[in-house]
């Protein structure tokens, strides 16, 4: 029987090519023209003047959070349905995280909550894009020009969204992303900061290089990470750029091919594929189970395993996270949507790799087993 892993990625001809191109010219560190040209194409796609290419999405936010003026005790709000390399760098900065819960209606962060949160300790908002679809922006970044707040705008899971007439990862004064293997284009590993202001612009191109001084080299006044790109990935990177429209209307299909085959089980919802002036590009084939059968979504996993279907659990909000008491800080137990997309979510396969036949096998078998599950 046919393996179906989570995500399947789409390595092509001619992203072999330009790895070997990058080999040829012995461009193989985090230095030369193939980072460069990453940076200018993944910027110019986006529309922002700068980027800074690093190894992760995790350390995209780490070096964008140093790259500011912050500091501790300042508040940051986020929210709490989200990956822990979002929390990570306030902590780390000991900043003071104030979380949000998720919308019912999009299962991204609520947004009245969101600018009901603002304080004078306020000084970043950090808006995190979940499973493809954008934020509501607008409130958001009319609230930050009013109160003087910074946008950090994480768009690792939305590549070539829209928001009204310009891409997520435009509106913020720094957006971060990931281009980890399962994203919509991969450097297997990977990410990238965005911003259109110099002073950061500098500062993070120095730490995510040791913080070194060209003038005063290996003397240095602040202490820098090694979160360098190599140019092999930077290389891959380019070669995927190229394919990002071919890639978005793919994982639409896959979607519309899934919606199709389970859209009429009165057991699960999927993430809606507009909202707010904006199109789902489906990062992700989230499904959530119905309240009155998420007590079975154990059941549900270890069944599709054993029809060789492979899954992944939802983000475990992180205002619950234990890594808080190391901090101080309290952790919520107070019922949230954000725990429910947890206890009642789960990814089906998904991926450029895939093909439409292979979807549909995996929707259908998927099918049958929850029609057996849930009957």
């Amino acid at each position: 029987m046919e393996f179906y892993p989570v995500n399947k990625p789409d390595i092509t001809f001619e992203d072999i090519e330009q790895v070997t191109e990058s080999l040829r010219k012995k461009y193989i560190s985090g230095e030369g023209e193939f980072v460069e040209a990453f940076e200018t194409n993944f910027s110019n796609y986006i529309g922002k003047r700068y980027g800074v290419a690093v190894s992760s999405g995790s350390t995209a936010l780490e070096v964008a959070f140093n790259s500011l003026d912050l500091k501790p005790g300042d508040e940051v709000i986020l929210p709490s349905f989200a990956i822990i390399s979002c929390l990570a760098p306030i902590l780390r900065l000991k900043l003071t995280p104030i979380f949000i819960d998720s919308d019912p209606q999009n299962w991204n962060m609520c947004i009245s909550e969101t600018i009901s949160k603002i304080t004078v300790k306020t000084k970043v908002i950090l808006v995190v894009h979940t499973y493809g679809l954008c934020v509501d922006l607008m409130p958001i970044v009319e609230a930050c020009n009013k109160n003087d707040i910074i946008l950090v705008e994480d768009a690792a899971e939305v590549h070539g969204a829209k928001y009204l007439d310009r891409k997520a990862g435009s509106y913020g004064h720094v957006s971060t992303f990931s281009f980890y293997a399962n994203k919509i284009i991969t450097t297997g590993e990977g990410g990238m900061i965005l911003t259109d202001n110099s002073e950061i612009y500098g500062n993070a191109r120095s730490l995510r290089n040791l913080a070194f001084i060209p003038e005063k080299r290996f003397i240095h006044d602040k202490l820098g990470f090694n979160f360098r790109l190599s140019s092999l990935q930077a290389a891959l990177g380019i070669s995927q750029l190229k394919n990002i429209d071919f890639y978005l209307l793919k994982r639409r299909k896959i979607y519309e091919i899934y919606f199709e085959i389970l859209e009429g089980l009165n057991f699960i919802s999927f993430q809606p594929s507009e909202s707010h002036n904006t199109s789902n590009v489906y990062w992700v084939i989230g499904l959530l189970l119905n309240p009155e059968f998420k007590h079975k979504k154990t059941e549900l996993v270890s069944a599709l395993t054993a029809n060789n279907i492979q899954t992944r659990p939802f983000f475990y909000p992180l205002d619950r996270q234990p890594v808080l008491r190391d901090f101080g800080i309290e952790i919520n137990h107070k019922p949230s949507f954000a725990m429910q997309l947890y206890e009642s979510g789960l990814y089906l396969p998904s991926g450029n790799g895939y093909t439409e036949k292979e979807i549909i096998s995996i929707a259908l078998k998927t099918k049958d087993v929850m029609n057996d599950l849930f009957k």
